[in-house]
Parts: C-alpha cells; structure tokens; sequence
C-alpha cells in the first residue's frame, strides 16, 4: 500500500457531531421524500376531484334536457 493513511475512528465530541450530522441528513431527505409524496397525492386527489364534477356536470345536463320545455 501506498502511503493510505487508514482514517482513525472519531471519538467524543467529534463522533457526536458526525452522528448529529448524518441525522440532520437522514431527516432532510425523508422531509423532501414525504412533501414529493404529499404533492403527487395532493394532484391526484384534485384530478378526482375535477373528473368528479365534470361527471356531475354531464349528469345534470341529461337531467336537466329530459326536463319538459328544455330539450
């Protein structure tokens, strides 16, 4: 081997804040994770909700031309 300086483990303070560190990694990229997932379900409950009320639309206008006087 060529002069590869094997790192010492981190001890004491140190090793707290690379643990802190890797948390706070750990955490962000589980916050970015959960607010992709609550966009893409946001958008699909309002595109339910959109073709819910253009069904409801349609209904009411079959509804509304069987009425006597409207078709």
């Amino acid at each position: 081997m060529e002069d590869e300086k094997v790192a010492a483990p981190l001890r004491g303070e140190a090793a707290w804040k690379a643990q802190r560190d890797a948390i706070d990694q750990h955490n962000a990229a589980a916050k970015k994770r959960a607010h992709e997932q609550r966009s893409a379900t946001a958008l699909a409950a309002s595109e339910r909700q959109r073709k819910l009320e253009r069904r409801e639309d349609a209904q009411l206008r079959a509804l509304n031309d069987r009425l006597p006087g409207r078709g």
